[in-house]
């Protein structure tokens, strides 16, 4: 009779697991929010020349930057125009951590600017700015395959980035942190329904077992997530490339852990630069990642706050 009993909790909750999964649509594609290109912003010296002619997605504007202290912008400066590249997020205080395809192996690292400290990066008053020294692009990613692994990166700023809108946020390494139910935030300064403003962004994230998210090679390495609550109106876009995947309580940064970077998002058939279905975050429990990110911060001379 006991094994009656283990054999219908066993089914009922594969019944369960099952439902909460969602299938496969054939014509969904998996894409990078972009190729490292960047929007083109005007001079990130004198002020923004905002496009206003992308396909956006909304999300909630922050109220400030103290709720996610720790959400850089990623700029590349090149004679004529400034371009916004992705987000990061400040593991320590001179090293951010991104997403490799945000990187261009042609652009020097002095090119890249990384600034901080605000939720509004279109104002100079309230943002702070340093250049890039160095960066640690994974040893085994592979620019042209659009949707692959090992898509993570560290940069090490000239300047230490401190103020008092400025925080380090921990790195949670450990594989119970990224699997099952968990309730997560997504972030990041990207792309909106009037434009790229500078703003800062988020919506609230399901990561749950997703049918299409075990579907493609290499799954292993990345954690899927997508917007809850936004009734088709929220989720990941070009410029959000890099940001993190959030886990903890929104109103409590200091409790706040980053579990994965957003590396790629499913595109419809409609979709080109945003997408409001499931995405893509490399897992940085997989230990291929956790390896090259821990030695990557021992050549930077810096450590991770750790969970």
């Amino acid at each position: 009779m006991g094994t009656i009993v283990k054999l219908l909790f066993s089914l009922c909750a594969l019944v369960a697991w099952v439902s909460e999964s969602e299938a496969m649509d054939p014509t969904w594609t998996r894409a990078r929010l972009g190729d490292g290109t960047g929007i083109p912003v005007g001079s990130l010296d004198t002020g923004f020349n905002l496009s206003k002619s992308e396909r956006l997605v909304r999300g909630n504007l922050s109220g400030s930057i103290r709720e996610f202290p720790y959400l850089v912008g990623i700029f590349k400066k090149q004679p004529g125009a400034d371009f916004f590249i992705c987000t990061g997020s400040i593991v320590h205080e001179r090293v951010v951590l991104t997403a490799a395809h945000c990187l261009s192996p042609l652009v020097r690292d002095a090119a890249y600017v990384v600034c901080y400290g605000t939720d509004d990066l279109s104002d100079p008053t309230r943002r702070k700015c340093t250049q890039v020294v160095g960066r640690k692009v994974h040893e085994d990613f592979a620019g042209k395959d659009t949707a692959g692994p090992f898509d993570v990166a560290l940069l090490k700023t000239k300047d230490p980035m401190r103020s008092k809108r400025t925080g380090i946020v921990k790195v949670d390494f450990s594989r119970r942190s990224s699997r099952g139910k968990r309730t997560g935030l997504l972030v990041g300064f990207g792309l909106n329904p009037k434009g790229w403003d500078g703003s800062l962004r988020y919506v609230k994230a399901k990561h749950k077992p997703m049918s299409q998210c075990a579907a493609f090679r290499d799954a292993k390495y990345f954690q899927c997530a997508r917007p809850r609550g936004l009734k088709g109106f929220g989720g990941t876009c070009s410029g959000d490339s890099g940001s993190p995947l959030i886990e903890g309580p929104k109103k409590n940064p200091k409790k706040h852990r980053v579990v994965g970077v957003l590396s790629w998002a499913f595109i419809g058939e409609l979709d080109f630069d945003c997408s409001e279905l499931p995405s893509g975050y490399t897992r940085l429990s997989t230990p291929s990642h956790k390896k090259f990110l821990f030695r990557s911060m021992r050549e930077f001379g810096a450590k991770f706050k750790t969970v």
